[in-house]
C-alpha cells in the first residue's frame, strides 16, 4: 500500500518574502560599467632596505642620520614601484639582465633647514615579490653630480616628481599627487 502524499507547506501572505544578495550583480569598474567581480586577492611584496657599507660609514662624516635616510626610503617605496609599473620604459627595478651603476637612481628631499638630501639608491629583483632596496650614498648637496641619463625622484610629503638628467637638465617626465 502506498504512503498518502503529504501536502507541501504554502506560502502564507502575511510573511514578507527574504531577499538574497544578488551575487551576480553588474556594477562600474575601471574597465567597463557592467562588470561582475568574482575575486579579490592581496600581493605580498617584501621590500629588504640596505646599506651599502660606503653609505653606513660616510653617512656619518656627512652628519646624517641613518633614521632621517631610512625613513625617506620608507616614504619613497610606493613612489617607486608607482613610477615603475605607470612608466614601463623607466628602469627603476634592476633585474639581473640589466644591473649595473647605470641603473642607479637619486631619491631627493629638502631637509627643514631648506637643504636638498639626495641618496644614490639601487632596487633589485631577487625573486617573485621579495626587492633589495640599497642605500648607495647620501649627502646634503644643492649640485649633487647627477650622471647622464639617470633618474631622480623628489619628494616633497605625499607626492613626487620624477626627473630624467638630459643633457645637463634635468627634465620632468612625471609626478604623482601633484
Amino acid at each position: 500500500m502506498e504512503s498518502p502524499k503529504k501536502k507541501r507547506p504554502r506560502i502564507s501572505g502575511n510573511n514578507p518574502p527574504i531577499v538574497a544578495e544578488n551575487v551576480k550583480k553588474y556594477s562600474p569598474n575601471s574597465c567597463t560599467a557592467t562588470g561582475r567581480q568574482f575575486h579579490q586577492t592581496k600581493i605580498d611584496i617584501d621590500v629588504e632596505l640596505w646599506f651599502d657599507r660606503h653609505c653606513n660609514e660616510r653617512q656619518i662624516e656627512r652628519g646624517l642620520e641613518s633614521d632621517t635616510l631610512q625613513k625617506l626610503t620608507v616614504r619613497c617605496i610606493n613612489h617607486i614601484f608607482y613610477y615603475q609599473l605607470r612608466y614601463p620604459n623607466i628602469l627603476l627595478v634592476q633585474y639581473p639582465e640589466n644591473r649595473g651603476v647605470k641603473y642607479r637612481f637619486i631619491l631627493q628631499e629638502r631637509n627643514e633647514d631648506g637643504e636638498m638630501l639626495n641618496l644614490a639608491t639601487e632596487i633589485h629583483y631577487v625573486d617573485i615579490g621579495i626587492y633589495e632596496i640599497t642605500l648607495v650614498t647620501a649627502m646634503i648637496e644643492e649640485n649633487f653630480k647627477v650622471f647622464d641619463n639617470q633618474l631622480v625622484i623628489r619628494v616633497d610629503g605625499e607626492s613626487s616628481q620624477l626627473f630624467r638628467y638630459t643633457n645637463k637638465n634635468l627634465v620632468e617626465i612625471a609626478n604623482y599627487g601633484i
